[in-house]
């Protein structure tokens, strides 16, 4: 739940700012939902459309800040969900990642 986090998330960002700091709103990506900036209450990811999932997310729960990393592609972004799903075992995110719908990627972490 705490911790360090890996050195390429960007953030912790208070989530007004998304439109400025994800301003590639198409690139996929993975996010950290927080409501005080210190815990990571909430693990996600965009197979694309980074900055709208992020907003949207957000919705769903009292966040204040973000933190955030684009990905290359949609693999790449399952694979660091996973990763940071299994760091920080997220209160609000308790259900492991799943790939995307017709695709049988399995975590590097522990084969899910």
């Amino acid at each position: 739940m705490k911790g360090p986090l890996p050195l390429d998330l960007e953030g912790p960002y208070p989530l007004d700012w998304v439109d400025y700091f994800v301003a590639d709103k198409e690139k996929p990506g993975t996010f950290i939902l927080s409501q005080d900036g210190k815990i990571h209450h909430y693990i996600g990811r965009a197979d694309s459309g980074l900055g709208d999932a992020i907003k949207e997310a957000a919705r769903r729960g009292d966040y204040s800040f973000f933190w955030f990393k684009f990905a290359e592609s949609p693999e790449e972004a399952f694979h660091t969900h996973c990763h940071l799903w299994h760091l920080f075992n997220p209160p609000h995110s308790p259900n492991h990642p799943t790939p995307p719908p017709g695709q049988d990627w399995k975590c590097r972490e522990c084969e899910a």
